[in-house]
């Protein structure tokens, strides 16, 4: 449950009401997150998307695969399962996922754990749905980018976007990432000046890696 205005609402109809308020049916997709999340899941794979929304990147992976999308908002899901035709299941990632231990191939974790109150839950359990050797891959915004630096500087706030509650850099999404899965890499992308410094300009910041065999 989530505090509003002195009221206690479900984390499904505050991610609702935000999505509606933005006006938003789905996350900027960089083609290079596209691309590497695309060629990273394959084919004929069992995948869970955790935190699928409209479906907006689930689409360039569903041919192919065996695709069960889960989120916490309701009607980013009813439209996710009527455009493309994939199990969807409404989940609070912050609790045990409900699904059997070593159920899916790949897990895709996309622009979402950067919402997560309690990363560790949400990283535990995509871990344990996973198969030996299966692949943990997605993205989250660069926290440490230039832009974001300059607006703290002159604002005092790093994101407009309130619900981003952790900013990752190269190293400290390493880090996280690297208390469960082994083999982790980062691939910092997507900024007209990111040939110049990526980890500086990126607007982006993809990561791949596995669990234990």
């Amino acid at each position: 449950m989530i505090r509003r205005d002195q009221h206690m609402i479900s984390v499904s109809d505050y991610y609702e009401d935000f999505h509606a308020e933005r006006g938003k049916t789905g996350t900027v997709e960089f083609p290079e997150r596209i691309n590497f999340i695309h060629a990273e899941v394959g084919r004929d794979k069992d995948v869970i998307e955790l935190g699928c929304r409209f479906g907006g990147l689930l689409r360039y992976f569903n041919d192919g695969n065996r695709v069960v999308g889960v989120d916490a908002d309701r009607v980013a899901l009813a439209k996710c399962a009527e455009a493309y035709g994939v199990t969807t299941q409404l989940v609070d990632l912050s609790r045990e996922l409900p699904f059997a231990g070593e159920t899916f191939d790949v897990a895709v974790m996309s622009e979402v754990l950067e919402h997560l109150p309690y990363p560790e839950v949400s990283l535990s359990e995509a871990r344990r749905v996973l198969r030996p050797g299966g692949k943990f891959v997605g993205s989250v915004p660069n926290g440490t980018r230039l832009r974001n630096r300059l607006t703290f500087l002159t604002t005092g706030v790093v994101d407009v976007d309130r619900t981003h509650l952790r900013f990752f850099s190269v190293e400290s999404l390493g880090a996280t990432l690297a208390q469960y899965f082994v083999d982790v890499s980062i691939q910092p992308v997507a900024g007209r000046f990111v040939g110049i410094s990526p980890p500086l300009f990126a607007n982006c910041l993809l990561f791949k890696g596995y669990r234990a065999i």
